[in-house]
């Protein structure tokens, strides 16, 4: 007559994944192997304002959005070839919301989501200038059809207005900002800014969807 005995694992996850067997009376069962499938909607990672490129010693912060709990925010730093996460030696973690009160030229890194699975979301990449101007441009590939605005942020008071550039041919002028109006695939490229403090480095706009013909 067959008996039976069990063992509950409870909240599996992919550290679970191996091989099992079971022993009774000192004779083993043959390995059967566990794999556990990662069933949760990947993250999106967004960054507020929404650019990639940040002016020294301003905040931003960076959400991850997910029905799954457990997620945190990672980030793989260049200058330091480490991988770290977010309320560790940087940013303070609160939910799902990671938040740099002031930044710095470390902070320049490629940061992500990841799950206790190890499931990562998109990318983005940040970086940090210690330069007098830097542009606000969309960090993430915008959708075809909707309006980009782009504003010039500058340490200099006195810049009352500010030039607009795309792959460095000017495109206009603007109080601060510029909009790019029901943008397609034609206006990827590289953008900068000009005011009387200085010139921005310049910023990709991807943007997603049907090249116009």
């Amino acid at each position: 007559m067959a008996s039976e005995g069990g063992l509950i694992l409870r909240n599996v996850s992919r550290a679970h994944e191996g091989g099992y067997t079971c022993r009774v009376n000192g004779v083993s069962s043959e390995t059967s192997w566990l794999l556990i499938k990662d069933v949760s909607k990947p993250a999106s990672l967004s960054v507020s304002p929404d650019s990639s490129q940040v002016l020294e010693y301003q905040s931003f912060s960076l959400s991850c959005s997910s029905s799954a709990p457990g997620w945190t925010i990672r980030r793989f730093s260049e200058n330091t070839r480490k991988t770290s996460s977010c309320g560790g030696d940087w940013g303070v973690l609160s939910s799902s919301v990671c938040r740099l009160q002031t930044a710095k030229k470390s902070d320049s890194a490629l940061y992500w989501c990841e799950s206790p699975t190890m499931q990562r979301s998109n990318t983005v990449q940040i970086t940090v200038y210690d330069r007098p101007v830097v542009l606000l441009i969309p960090a993430l590939p915008v959708a075809s059809g909707r309006n980009v605005n782009l504003t010039c942020l500058t340490r200099s008071p006195s810049a009352a207005s500010a030039d607009f550039y795309r792959n460095d041919s000017f495109i206009g002028s603007g109080s601060w900002s510029f909009i790019l109006r029901s943008v397609s695939t034609d206006d990827e490229g590289s953008y900068s800014c000009r005011t009387g403090g200085g010139v921005s480095p310049p910023g990709w706009l991807s943007v997603r969807g049907q090249r116009s013909t």
